[in-house]
């Protein structure tokens, strides 16, 4: 759904569209619009910060308080110089899937020059609560990481540079990567392990190879992060977009 950059003004038939759409996502979803989830307007309809929508009107509620989302439409490259514009000035309203993840096997991932030259666990203090189920090594995770970004998201994403969240489930039959979503690389979004300084000076040319997996905070940069306050429920991506017929997500459900 494109919006015009003077505000969120919808129609009441994409109103009733949106509705239907929470409705066959579970009926709880979390909204998106441009790179932004609207995680600082969730005071606007819970007591305890949630952006998890059951209507409608909700999800118009958080998408119009938050300056996450202002700022997308507004400025959304003007105090960004890390990023590049070929995102075009256009946006989308997404709904996400509501549903509980474990925070130890949720990554993100940094993306220069369309390739990948870092990767990072979202919570070093949280490990992985699945169970019996044996847990990949880091290495392997790297390894499925790197492989979906090159056959499904390297192509697929106009812009050069940005990263992404992932989440990896295990099961006794494998494990599936789910794509929670994109932001800006740039330091208003968290490094997460890393340091923006630190990740300014990897080369554009790091073999797959030598991409680190940082798994802890370090030592030299335990003190200089900002922003690293995660939620411990997260959305994943629903294969629906309500402006296109074949989203990203679908090209996602379909290698899986």
């Amino acid at each position: 759904m494109e919006e015009e950059k003077k505000g969120i003004q919808l129609s009441e038939p994409i109103q009733n569209e949106i509705q239907q759409a929470i409705e066959e996502l579970g009926g709880k979803v979390i909204p998106r619009m441009g790179w932004s989830f609207p995680t600082d307007a969730g005071w606007i309809i819970s007591t305890n910060g949630s952006i998890q929508c059951e209507n409608v009107n909700q999800v118009m509620m958080v998408l119009k308080a938050s300056d996450k989302i202002s700022r997308d439409i507004e400025k959304p490259y003007g105090l960004l110089a890390l990023s590049d514009n070929n995102a075009g000035d256009k946006f989308e309203i997404v709904l996400n899937r509501f549903i509980n993840t474990d925070l130890g096997q949720e990554f993100r991932v940094f993306v220069r020059n369309k390739r990948v030259i870092a990767i990072s666990k979202v919570d070093e203090e949280m490990p992985s609560q699945q169970g019996n189920v044996r847990v990949q090594s880091y290495d392997e995770i790297k390894s499925k990481i790197i492989k979906l970004f090159n056959k499904a998201i390297k192509e697929a994403i106009e812009t050069s540079n940005y990263t992404f969240d992932v989440y990896i489930v295990s099961g006794n039959k494998g494990s599936r990567t789910y794509i929670l979503g994109f932001k800006l690389f740039a330091p208003i979004n968290s490094a997460k392990m890393f340091d923006w300084d630190e990740l300014l000076t990897i080369s554009e040319d790091v073999s797959e190879e030598d991409v680190e997996i940082r798994t802890a905070i370090t030592s030299q940069n335990r003190g200089q992060r900002t922003g690293t306050t995660v939620s411990k429920r997260y959305p994943i991506q629903y294969p629906l977009e309500l402006n296109s017929s074949k989203s990203l997500a679908n090209i996602i459900d379909e290698m899986a």
